[in-house]
């Protein structure tokens, strides 16, 4: 809907793999959703630009994208089109998808409903 960029990001980062698309709703063990996708880079970057020295007063928690609609700080965020040739944000994009795997991994085979736990 709002062009490929978002898509092809996330299958460079490894966070789809190649020809992929995303799920069209949260599922446990299903592949990353747009939602989850806007999140991780707008959080990226609003990290980055959190001020070091007071770290300790800034505010940490983590903004949520919305999905099914505008989300006005993503919207902002995605028509920069640098972000998406930028090698430290798919670093961490691929630091990220090896995090999921590895956590799935290791609960591969275990009790039935705990892959995403």
């Amino acid at each position: 809907m709002r062009g490929p960029e978002l898509r092809g990001w996330c299958q460079k980062a490894s966070l789809l793999a190649a020809g992929q698309d995303f799920a069209d709703k949260r599922q446990r063990g299903a592949q990353i959703t747009v939602s989850a996708a806007r999140t991780f880079i707008l959080n990226y970057y609003r990290g980055e630009n959190a001020a070091s020295s007071d770290f300790d007063k800034s505010e940490t928690s983590p903004k949520i994208c919305k999905s099914g609609g505008i989300d006005n700080d993503w919207e902002q965020l995605r028509t920069d089109k640098k972000i998406w040739k930028d090698p430290k944000l798919e670093s961490a994009g691929r630091e990220f998808a090896s995090l999921v795997e590895a956590q799935r991994n290791a609960f591969q085979g275990k009790k039935k409903g705990t892959l995403d736990f």
